[in-house]
């Protein structure tokens, strides 16, 4: 498909009779589409940029009301969705019967055999920001790109992220969206494309880290219980919990517990939450004035000289040396 034939697709998409009747095509500049919610079942805005073949860019504040998209196909097939809830609370409800919960900073994953079956925002303000990816174009968008191209090809031969994955990501895919957002306030293309991209790369090495291709390989009742640990794990960075109280809570040995996540992602899940937890550390020392003593205890560390060793174990360097150091980029 050549880029007018690109163009022509998506504002023959947009229109008041297509996609759900949900939306209607209210203005086009270019690239730049501007969405407007029709009726009950969705009210507000979204701008929608095309940024190259197969990488479309969005932004929302769209209030969705329980609209039914069973028997439908809200992406055309082999697409990856990368979307952050910047505001507000969205229940997503799966084909399969399964239910989530997206509250503010979650980050979905999902690729194009994700089905929901019903969309349900929780507040009168949502607000989302995402890219989509479309698999057929990928290899082509990423040419000449600085970014570890074989790990990408890699990530598309294996076609890792098919699955449905949310996450709260790391500092690095944060500071990314944020990247992104400012991108869209700014109008600046060429930076909402490497920036895609980079998300795209950064999102990949997340994901084969901290879940792994042994997750694949998980029946649907583990890959359900640890889920179910990890989301409980990441909603909870404010104190370290044993294993035993991990294992009594989700009724699972401290064995099977150790196991699940070995097998799901290579590390022991004291480990996994560690990570998050210094993770929201290294965020906190970069976009507030906080005292490393009020830091280190609001993820879950007693003394400082503990959390020290933590810190600097994981990014190479002292808090103050962090703080320091991103302040000046």
């Amino acid at each position: 498909m050549d880029s007018k034939g690109h163009n022509n697709y998506w504002s023959a998409l947009y229109t008041k009779d297509n996609y759900y009747k949900h939306f209607i095509l209210n203005s086009k500049n270019g690239d730049i589409f501007h969405l407007k919610g029709n009726g009950y079942s969705v009210t507000g805005d979204t701008l929608l940029y095309i940024v190259a073949k197969g990488i479309h860019l969005f932004k929302t504040n769209a209030i969705y009301r329980d609209i039914d998209l069973k028997g439908t196909d809200s992406y055309p097939d082999d697409t990856l969705m990368i979307h952050k809830v910047t505001k507000g609370n969205i229940l997503l409800a799966m084909e399969d019967g399964r239910e989530r919960r997206l509250n503010t900073g979650d980050i979905l994953n999902a690729a194009s055999n994700f089905k929901m079956s019903r969309y349900h925002s929780f507040n009168k303000e949502v607000e989302l920001v995402g890219v989509t990816f479309y698999y057929k174009y990928i290899m082509d968008a990423i040419k000449n790109q600085a970014l570890n191209q074989s790990f990408l090809e890699e990530f598309y031969n294996n076609k890792l992220l098919h699955d449905v994955f949310i996450h709260q990501g790391n500092h690095k895919i944060n500071k990314l969206f944020d990247e992104i957002e400012n991108a869209i306030n700014n109008d600046n293309r060429i930076l909402m494309k490497a920036k895609s991209l980079e998300l795209l790369s950064e999102s990949a090495l997340f994901y084969k880290d901290f879940i792994g291709l042994g997750y694949e390989n998980l029946s649907e009742k583990k890959k359900r219980l640890f889920d179910n640990i990890k989301e409980f794990l990441d909603n909870n960075l404010d104190q370290y919990y044993s294993m035993e109280y991990i294992g009594d809570k989700f009724s699972i040995s401290v064995s099977g517990l150790k196991k699940l996540f070995n097998e799901a992602c290579g590390i022991s899940p004291y480990i996994y939450h560690l990570n998050r937890r210094l993770e929201k550390a290294a965020k906190l020392l970069e976009e507030s004035d906080y005292k490393i003593n009020y830091i280190y205890k609001s993820v879950g560390f007693n003394f400082h000289s503990n959390f020290s060793n933590a810190f600097q174990k994981k990014y190479k360097c002292t808090p103050s040396q962090y703080r320091e150091r991103e302040n000046k980029i």
